[in-house]
């Protein structure tokens, strides 16, 4: 099925009506769907409302089709106003022609609309079942919808029990720059002497753990597995957001939205099992060139300060500055267009930059006054 165009703000009302509907500003019935056995001409109405209205009071239609009331491409639309409606299961929206279409079909009892999101208020105004922001998959092509509470199969890559319990369990949570270091950082956990057991949730995704709402919803599930009641222990989490929110797309979350989707996940890894030792990793910076998706190398200190003054809320959170030292490595200036030998040409790094970060990481969080230990046997 093709991709359907996303609702413009005019249509939120009628899309958080009493009946759900999916609408999209396209065609369903012309060209070659015309003579569809299903499809028929209900009259002309004076809006795409009113044929929806006609639609929802038939009990044979499973979808309608507006033809709206313009002509498009200098063409002239010669079903000016036609409803039609569809009793066949087919909805195959494409390309308007000549008439600027908008086509609707009710959506099955308990669904949620296709309504885009950045936050949870967006999805107030919806039904009780959709009214959280989803973020389910990470990346440009993720576009955040208002759906139902989250599942474990959002998350991906949860933990499984501890191969030996006695060890220091940890758990780095991250993008997709944060899954490069892991690698590194994970071998100086499990040398010798600290035979550390590493994990990070949701390896197996490009973008690791995505953005700050994918975050909030996924971090129970991190933490405790699919039933939320594993029962694992971390002793010590190293945790970071802020290269999704900030970027221009679909994933970008709004600065204050940002803050809260961090106050909710600190307290979340506060609450946790064990008690672990927190260490937030503020994002890295990227080089000022055009990158995909696009990203403003001044988000990056303006998250990272967003992020900070939330950090500030929980003084048992210690904060790795990671911003800075990378910075230090690429010359100095928060500009700077190239990082030889550390930073490939985007947002992610070369090797001797992931090790040079894991042994930062790693020596930061061995160097505070109270190491990670097994203090839950």
């Amino acid at each position: 099925m093709p991709a359907l165009a996303l609702l413009g703000v005019s249509f939120v009302a009628s899309v958080w009506g009493t009946q759900e509907w999916q609408v999209v500003n396209q065609d369903c019935v012309s060209g070659s769907h015309l003579h569809d056995r299903g499809v028929w001409v209900a009259g002309t109405t004076t809006s795409y409302a009113a044929c929806q209205a006609l639609c929802a009071a038939n009990a044979t239609c499973n979808a309608c089709d507006w033809a709206g009331d313009t002509d498009l491409g200098g063409e002239k639309c010669d079903a000016k106003g036609h409803c039609y409606f569809r009793a066949d299961a087919v909805w195959l929206p494409h390309k308007n022609g000549k008439c600027n279409h908008t086509a609707g079909r009710p959506l099955p009892a308990g669904s949620c609309p296709k309504v885009t999101c950045h936050s949870d208020v967006d999805c107030a105004a919806g039904p009780a079942n959709c009214s959280w922001c989803r973020s389910p998959t990470p990346g440009a092509g993720n576009v955040q919808l208002c759906g139902g509470p989250p599942a474990p199969n959002d998350c991906a890559g949860l933990p499984a029990p501890p191969k030996n319990a006695s060890a220091v369990q940890y758990q780095s949570m991250g993008d997709s720059v944060s899954k490069g270091i892991f690698r590194p950082l994970q071998a100086l956990a499990q040398a010798a002497p600290f035979g550390w057991e590493a994990f990070h949730p949701s390896s197996n995704m490009g973008g690791g753990c995505g953005n700050s709402v994918r975050g909030k919803d996924c971090t129970p599930f991190w933490l405790e597995g699919a039933n939320r009641s594993l029962g694992r222990q971390w002793d010590a989490i190293t945790f970071n957001y802020g290269l999704h929110d900030l970027a221009n797309d679909t994933e970008r979350v709004p600065l204050a939205q940002y803050q809260a989707n961090l106050r909710n996940i600190s307290r979340a890894l506060l609450a946790a099992p064990g008690k672990p030792r927190l260490f937030w990793l503020s994002s890295t910076p990227v080089p000022d060139i055009p990158l995909s998706p696009p990203r403003a190398q001044d988000d990056v200190p303006l998250f990272n300060d967003a992020a900070a003054s939330v950090m500030a809320e929980f003084p048992s959170i210690t904060t790795i500055d990671v911003y800075t030292f990378i910075l230090g490595l690429c010359g100095g200036d928060p500009h700077y267009t190239a990082c030889p030998e550390y930073q490939t040409a985007g947002v992610h790094f070369q090797q001797k930059g992931y090790e040079a970060m894991a042994s930062f990481i790693f020596d930061a969080i061995n160097g505070t006054t109270t190491p990670p230990t097994r203090r839950n046997g």
